[in-house]
């Protein structure tokens, strides 16, 4: 088992200070208590400002994104397979969408992912629905199962 940061949960930190914290500073703070990576909403303006940080101190880098449609998540795979992520952290959709559309954004969006991601760089894609749980698409397709769900 992996244990993340999020980086969202970073933001406006120290509160109550004039002066947030440079990234370098949340990231050492982050690997000082053991943690071994960071979740990371990314996009062209901060991917390679945060991919550099993160390598500066040895952390892992979690995919996160939101996808409403399956080209939301074509980028997102493409990113996470360029800039080398550990996984992806998906929560498609939301609480108005249809779970068959939350499904099937998930179902081809995984299709995507070259199978050498999940081979050689041991990448995983996780999805997170807080209305009620689907089965684990990424295993149904023949790929490695979360041991956490058996």
């Amino acid at each position: 088992m992996r244990v993340h940061h999020a980086l969202w949960s970073l933001f406006k930190l120290p509160i109550n200070s004039e002066r947030e914290w440079t990234l370098d500073e949340k990231f050492s703070r982050v690997k000082d208590a053991g943690f071994e990576g960071v979740e990371c909403w990314l996009d062209d303006t901060n991917e390679r400002e945060v991919k550099e940080a993160l390598d500066r101190y040895g952390l892992k880098m979690v995919q996160r994104h939101r996808p409403f449609f399956v080209d939301d998540t074509r980028r997102t795979v493409e990113r996470a397979v360029r800039l080398g992520a550990d996984f992806i952290f998906a929560q498609s959709g939301n609480a108005f969408m249809p779970l068959g559309e939350v499904a099937t954004v998930l179902r081809e969006g995984t299709r995507l992912a070259p199978r050498s991601w999940f081979a050689d760089v041991g990448g995983n894609a996780s999805q997170q629905l807080h209305r009620e749980f689907v089965a684990d698409i990424a295993a149904d397709r023949g790929f490695p199962r979360s041991p956490l769900y058996g």
